[in-house]
């Protein structure tokens, strides 16, 4: 595992009613080469105590994370990456010595916070 923790933002999914239930995709995703995916590899460790492992499969990338299905990325920046159904962003930043922080961004779907709002409200 790397030693870093990547911080986990909007994930309740107490999104204000007119927000998007999903993250832009990028059209044109940014042009990586396997080697630069590479040093993003690793089981991270996420601020609320799950992990994610992020791998790739020939030239496509993923990420695992605890509990989520697998979710298959494309590159927004050189290390901003975004999930093919939206509902996932993250942030990397190298800070040399094998540390890699950052934030990762997860969104509900409308489903699932529905049924979390039906949760509570029992």
């Amino acid at each position: 595992m790397k030693p870093v923790l990547l911080a986990l933002v909007l994930t309740a999914g107490s999104l204000p009613a007119d927000a998007s239930d999903t993250i832009a995709v990028p059209l044109q995703p940014y042009r990586m080469f396997p080697q630069d995916w590479d040093a993003w590899q690793g089981r991270y460790q996420l601020s609320n105590g799950q992990q994610m492992l992020l791998h790739r499969r020939g030239l496509r990338m993923y990420a695992e994370i605890t509990g989520r299905p697998r979710a298959q990325l494309v590159a927004a920046a050189a290390n901003v990456f975004v999930a093919v159904d939206g509902k996932l962003k993250m942030t990397l930043t190298d800070e040399g010595n094998d540390r890699i922080t950052g934030a990762v961004e997860l969104r509900r779907s409308a489903q699932q916070r529905a049924m979390a709002a039906e949760r509570v409200g029992h």
